[in-house]
């Protein structure tokens, strides 16, 4: 609702309020402790800073995974689908599971960090507020302009963004995004196998360096 854009004047924020989540006579309460800098504006940061710390470094490791610094949103969706094990139940989105195995099996988060990426970007509230929920091409769309609303290098308070954070994918990782090496069903390390250990051994692809943590003001 407050478009594509970094900073948030009062005014727009508070129509916002009114308009959309019916709490206008509570708007000028909520600015003060959103702007705690009183400058005047905020971000999407101020909204909630773990969560974009989170998002900006799941981009970061999605645009490693694809090989290049401005793949096309349709290259980043099939790169992602790759790494699930057999074809998706509908091309144009994953299901909370789906997405869940290709972030912990090519892109190092725990299962606890995809389904909070998977509810943030699900507009429609995710597994946990609106199950089943659903990740579509349109929200890796959203995710991939992500510099247009936040200042990664800011957040990340260093040059570059998160891309330092981006850990050495292995390279099996790299074939399950190319198409090569993906588990049929029955193999050892599918979902469908009923294989308990593949579940435990999903953070072997990936040795994570930086924690998603957000910065100390």
């Amino acid at each position: 609702k407050f478009g594509m854009t970094r900073l948030v004047n009062f005014a727009k924020f508070r129509d916002v309020c009114c308009k959309e989540t019916k709490s206008g006579p509570h708007a000028t309460e909520y600015w003060q402790e959103l702007d705690i800098g009183r400058g005047g504006s905020i971000s999407l940061f101020e909204l909630d800073a773990q969560m974009v710390c989170m998002l900006a470094v799941f981009r970061a490791r999605l645009l490693k995974l694809a090989g290049t610094t401005d793949p096309s949103p349709e290259e980043l969706w099939h790169r992602l689908s790759l790494c699930v094990n057999g074809a998706l139940q509908r091309e144009d989105r994953m299901i909370i599971s789906e997405f869940s195995v290709a972030l912990t099996r090519a892109l190092g988060f725990s299962a606890g960090e995809a389904r909070l990426i998977f509810d943030a970007l699900d507009l429609e509230g995710g597994q946990t507020c609106n199950p089943p929920g659903h990740v579509r091409k349109l929200d890796i769309a959203w995710l991939s302009k992500l510099p247009l609303l936040v200042d990664l290098d800011a957040v990340a308070l260093r040059p570059g963004g998160f891309h330092a954070d981006t850990p050495n994918l292995s390279s099996k990782a790299l074939a399950m995004s190319s198409g090569f090496g993906r588990a049929s069903p029955g193999s050892p390390t599918s979902p469908d196998s009923g294989d308990s250990d593949s579940q435990g051994s999903a953070h072997e692809e990936v040795a994570l360096t930086t924690p998603v943590t957000p910065p100390t003001p």
